[in-house]
């Protein structure tokens, strides 16, 4: 599986697609904030289930 790493372009996409599945501003927001975050965390890396797994755990 071919790794991704998650760009300000990708983030913008995200939002598009919360906005087009009719969620609610708190919902996008709180979901935008969340990948943001996950974004920083991963510092640039591709995204892994490692990486995912440290973030989780280290937020706990």
């Amino acid at each position: 599986m071919e790794g991704r790493i998650l760009t300000k372009e990708l983030l913008g996409g995200f939002r598009k697609h919360l906005i087009l599945e009719e969620r609610s501003d708190a919902t996008i927001g709180k979901y935008c904030r969340d990948a943001a975050a996950f974004a920083r965390y991963a510092g640039g890396a591709t995204i892994t289930k490692e990486i995912a797994i440290a973030c989780f755990l280290k937020n706990r």
